[in-house]
């Protein structure tokens, strides 16, 4: 049986990722990391050709003192061509280009604005770092890997939606409160 972590990430990425020479990789192997980079990139793309040697060295580092990381790339290439040209010199794994379902879906789960994106997610999916690229070109060492920029706790994702609905009831309440005082005043109550 999968671990919740492995489901999480399997709704996400589906069941299996490739590397460069084509082998399938259980999402399940993913669920071990401590984070993950989901990479939105394309060969025809100039400031991906730029940063993609940066990630590549980052990575490297990164897996060098043992730590747990993985980068799933997400073709935007215009060929099934280009994408291997593009990928072979990439040391992580990749979602299927044939699979533009599960490009699609992903594209639409993380909105990138542009190309190249970088998002960091933990082994669960959930995002640590929305903008991992300036975070891999802000420390290309990886000192502070994972990139944490948010992790919220239960209790602060429900406060930071509660709040603000919280602050556009105050004037109601602030009327029914008066309201009330006016009412129990015109009857004696006070």
């Amino acid at each position: 049986m999968a671990s919740p972590s492995a489901e999480a990430l399997e709704s996400i990425f589906g069941s299996s990722v490739i590397n460069a020479a084509g082998e399938e990789i259980p999402v399940e192997e993913l669920a071990k990391c401590d984070a993950i980079g989901v990479y939105f990139s394309a060969h025809w793309c100039p400031p991906c050709r730029g940063f993609t040697p940066m990630l590549i060295g980052t990575y490297k580092k990164l897996k060098d003192s043992d730590k747990r990381f993985e980068v799933i790339f997400v073709s935007l290439d215009r060929s099934e061509a280009d994408f291997k040209t593009y990928f072979a010199g990439m040391p992580w794994t990749s979602v299927r280009f044939m699979d533009s379902a599960r490009r699609d879906q992903l594209n639409n789960r993380f909105t990138p604005s542009g190309i190249p994106a970088l998002y960091i997610v933990d082994n669960e999916g959930v995002m640590l770092q929305e903008n991992g690229r300036q975070a891999v070109v802000a420390d290309p060492e990886g000192k502070n890997f994972p990139w944490v920029a948010f992790k919220l706790s239960f209790a602060e994702r429900v406060s930071s939606q509660l709040m603000p609905r919280l602050m556009q009831l105050l004037p109601l309440l602030f009327i029914l409160y008066s309201l009330v005082r006016f009412v129990a005043r015109y009857l004696g109550y006070l």
